[in-house]
């Protein structure tokens, strides 16, 4: 197996003040498309990590803004996964393939739209949930949401912790 670019296990330390501002600026950005009822889209989440990265030390430019898989030398074949390293490389259970992440990415925010059109029946835009029943449909929404973007894990990178922990192979 070819592997991709550079290992990018961990951010620059030094970039910790430069990342903080340019959350706000993401979560920003994110409030207001929410706001709008903007459709989600690819080209938000690649644009919100673009965003997220903007003037931080990353191992390959090709990195920010797009995701594994996409037709980059670097991305192509960026495996990532959980556990200790196996005799080829790969950790003991690799997460969602790169040649997948496109694929997989395009059904979530799929899904997601028909969520939160559910959701926005039960809960009008911009107001705010004003019984436990709705807070629990928003709640697990928002759960499930991030628990499919973290098993997709579309950008390239990841945090090695010890044996059991999560491992990228960039």
């Amino acid at each position: 197996m070819h592997w991709a670019g550079p290992d990018w296990s961990d951010d620059a330390p030094g970039d910790a003040a430069r990342f903080a501002v340019n959350v706000a600026r993401a979560l920003a950005e994110a409030a207001q498309q929410a706001a709008g009822r903007a459709v989600l889209t690819e080209v938000d989440l690649k644009g919100w990590h673009s965003t997220l990265y903007e003037g931080c030390d990353v191992p390959s430019p090709a990195y920010i803004g797009r995701f594994r898989g996409d037709a980059h030398p670097d991305l192509v074949d960026y495996e990532v996964g959980v556990g200790p390293r196996m005799p080829g490389g790969l950790p003991d259970r690799v997460g969602v393939w790169a040649s997948e992440v496109g694929l997989q990415a395009a059904a979530f925010l799929d899904q997601l739209r028909l969520a939160l059109h559910a959701l926005d029946a039960a809960v009008s835009p911009g107001a705010r949930p004003t019984a436990v029943d709705e807070l629990q449909e928003v709640v697990a929404m928002v759960a499930i949401a991030h628990g499919e973007l973290l098993r997709i894990q579309s950008f390239p990178i990841g945090v090695v912790q010890g044996s059991g922990g999560a491992v990228g192979r960039q």
